[in-house]
């Protein structure tokens, strides 16, 4: 079962909000703040597990040179060297790099793979479909590091090991379950019905998010832990949104995006008007985009986990 979960921050980067939002125009849009989050969850028998790690100063590292210097460039990045996954982990919750388990990837963008190396023990799952769609733009003849960069993938951002420490979740493994939220297809990763992967198709080829309910409060190691686990049941979205807002009002992106960075607009937009739907009909349920404004505010800010001055 699920113990805990703690919503946390690693890093921010800016962008202007009409973009990632249609029902905001032009002119009354303006530059924000995007931050980068991450969740720790804990299981009682699977231990430490994150969905995603936000950003890391490896990412500054990898967009030095051209063509990743491009990357950095549409989305500057901000992030101190104590606000990494690593550290804030370490820091805040006593929990080693050696002690995360697993590492749910929801899909491989640079901001949700920047921490990757800093786990060495960790298992990664992810798609089967989505990491061969990258693999092939990578061993492309042409361009290679061009069309990896078009994709928001930096290959250097994995580790050597990375797919001998992989769990590759095919699609045809995902089904409709009636109990967990029917409307999209998921997968049940441990056997125990414990915590799902789920199907969120639009963004990117493979996109994921995930599903849990907590069941108690607070975390084993509770000598390190000062403040309750979040419970509740919870829907971890990636970048299927960009922020609640957009869940709350079905406002799809700017279209520009459908042109630069989302792999199927139309499945995109579908999953959008569904996380609606769900959003309408399931009060309870806490439905958590990887970059909402909102639910930093809410999860990361004002305690001693405000781990980024955005």
């Amino acid at each position: 079962m699920i113990t805990s979960t703690k919503i946390l921050c690693s890093g921010y980067c800016t962008h202007s909000n009409h973009i990632t939002d249609s029902s905001i125009s032009y002119w009354n849009s303006e530059i924000i703040k995007f931050p980068s989050l991450f969740v720790l969850i804990q299981h009682s028998k699977f231990g430490n597990i994150l969905f995603d790690t936000g950003y890391s100063s490896r990412f500054h590292m990898e967009t030095e040179l051209m063509p990743y210097l491009l990357y950095g460039k549409l989305t500057p990045v901000f992030l101190k060297e104590d606000e990494s996954a690593k550290e804030i982990l370490k820091v805040q919750f006593g929990i080693l790099p050696e002690q995360v388990n697993y590492i749910i990837i929801s899909h491989f963008h640079a901001d949700h793979i920047s921490g990757l190396r800093d786990f060495p023990n960790a298992k990664f799952v992810f798609s089967k479909e989505g990491f061969k769609y990258l693999k092939e733009r990578k061993q492309s003849c042409c361009c290679r590091d061009l069309r990896c960069c078009i994709n928001g993938f930096i290959p250097n951002l994995l580790p050597e090991d990375f797919e001998k420490r992989s769990i590759q979740v095919s699609e045809t493994q995902f089904s409709h379950h009636e109990n967990i939220i029917p409307c999209f297809k998921t997968f049940d990763l441990f056997g125990d019905g414990s915590l799902f992967i789920v199907d969120l198709p639009g963004h990117c080829k493979g996109h994921l998010g995930c599903y849990f309910t907590v069941s108690t409060e607070g975390f084993n190691n509770k000598e390190n832990y000062k403040h309750e686990s979040v419970k509740g049941t919870f829907l971890l979205v990636g970048d299927a949104a960009w922020s609640s807002n957009a869940i709350i009002n079905a406002s799809p992106p700017h279209l520009v995006t459908k042109f630069l960075v989302q792999y199927d607009w139309n499945a995109y937009c579908h999953t959008l008007q569904t996380l609606h739907k769900l959003w309408k009909e399931e009060k309870n349920l806490k439905i958590i985009p990887s970059h909402c404004w909102n639910v930093y505010e809410e999860y990361c800010g004002g305690n001693i986990y405000k781990v980024s001055k955005l």
